[in-house]
């Protein structure tokens, strides 16, 4: 395990197979006495309660704020398809020198949030290079380090607009979801914004992502993007650039290498 991993990760510590989907399971070790609690699994959120007397009480609120954590991620997020869902830092293939760079950038990033600096970070590249596995996977990683006390969301940009728009003409549900979405951009601690810029511009998307980035101006996220620094800054205005890059210094990365769907 790197150095930049350490700095933040120390507290994850592998548990073996989860009995459900085969990933990786967690457990968090608790701070003073070391006692390590609750297997989980960042894909499924299968879960093994240790009968430790001595970390009863410690378990059960951290299952109380770990069962939170992954409602509020369930309830508010966006996904295009369902396999982004299982994407996991020990999924992401690190086979090439580009995937082993990129992953300590992005971990370098995960450093920084568990820190307490607010990041927006660019992962930028053509398609097929891993950006979205491995911010998803970052994402939860930093969930589990945080002892879910961190509040996540993930969106993929133009499955969230498309919720947005449906709900004009949606029932109440569609309606509640929709304002209580916008309400979650506001206030969650990290949230990844997936495909930004690959929305067909019109002065609504436009507005949306003027909005969105007004709300998380000096709030944490990470952005992925097929898109280079001049195609961003032609689909959105200087307001909104300014604010999408007033802390981004230091925290973009460029994915190179092959597009893994092409593969085999």
């Amino acid at each position: 395990m790197s150095e930049t991993e350490t700095n933040w990760m120390s507290k994850l510590r592998k548990a073996g197979p989860c009995p459900t989907c085969g990933g990786e399971m967690l457990t968090v070790a608790t701070n003073g006495e070391g006692v390590t609690i609750d297997a989980v699994c960042p894909t499924c959120f299968h879960d093994e309660h240790k009968a430790d007397a001595k970390a009863d009480a410690q378990t059960w609120m951290f299952v109380a704020q770990r069962n939170q954590a992954r409602s509020y991620l369930k309830a508010y997020s966006t996904y295009a398809n369902s396999a982004a869902r299982s994407y996991t830092l020990d999924g992401f293939e690190t086979g090439t020198d580009e995937q082993r760079k990129a992953k300590q950038q992005a971990l370098a990033v995960g450093t920084a949030i568990m820190n307490g600096d607010t990041v927006h970070s660019f992962f930028m590249g053509a398609a097929g290079r891993g950006k979205t596995h491995l911010a998803h996977g970052l994402l939860l990683a930093i969930m589990a380090a945080s002892g879910y006390m961190k509040q996540c969301i993930f969106l993929d940009w133009r499955e969230y607009l498309d919720r947005q728009q449906d709900a004009f003409d949606g029932d109440a549900e569609a309606k509640r979801w929709a304002r209580d979405a916008k309400k979650r951009i506001k206030t969650a601690d990290v949230i990844v914004l997936d495909d930004f810029g690959s929305e067909r511009p019109t002065p609504w998307t436009r507005q949306q992502g003027d909005d969105f980035w007004r709300y998380r101006e000096d709030k944490t996220v990470i952005v992925t993007t097929n898109c280079d620094t001049q195609t961003l800054a032609g689909r959105y205005d200087d307001r909104t650039a300014s604010r999408y890059t007033k802390h981004a210094k230091g925290f973009g990365f460029v994915f190179k290498g092959a597009d893994h769907r092409k593969e085999g």
